[in-house]
């Protein structure tokens, strides 16, 4: 009811979902950004500034990099629950914004469990392949904790 009045109509829109999505599932990325984070000793930044950085050429050059793998672990996390989310999406999709988990959903409430399969191993796919990327990359360039 907040978005289907007043200035800001996103109700029926796609861009409810993604809302829908960032705000449910933000606190992965930054719950893995924040541990990583915790586990860089402070001691490197300050050893920087005291040569004569600027503390936000310190961040980028120094905090940024070695926190890049829990950043990039939580991106992929995000990615994988948002491609497979079912409730926030079922009741905020419309017509022409139909997901694949809501394909599936639909196809298995229905009499057509073949499709849902197909649907699921098509998903599957997509959330597979990125990781697997992401994995390899990681390790290519030792940014990896696995």
């Amino acid at each position: 009811m907040a978005y289907s009045s007043g200035f800001l109509i996103l109700t029926g829109t796609w861009l409810i979902i993604v809302l829908a999505y960032m705000v449910r599932k933000l606190p992965f990325s930054v719950r893995s950004a924040g541990a990583i984070l915790q586990q860089i000793d402070p001691s490197l930044e300050e050893a920087s500034i005291n040569l004569g950085v600027p503390p936000a050429l310190t961040f980028l050059r120094i905090t940024v990099p070695l926190m890049l793998g829990g950043i990039v672990g939580g991106f992929v996390l995000t990615f994988v629950t948002v491609a497979s989310e079912l409730s926030a999406t079922i009741v905020l999709y419309s017509g022409p914004w139909t997901t694949m988990t809501i394909a599936m959903f639909q196809a298995l409430e229905g009499t057509s469990p073949g499709i849902a399969a197909a649907a699921a191993t098509v998903l599957i796919i997509c959330t597979l392949l990125p990781v697997a990327l992401v994995y390899r990359l990681l390790r290519r360039h030792e940014l990896s904790m696995l």
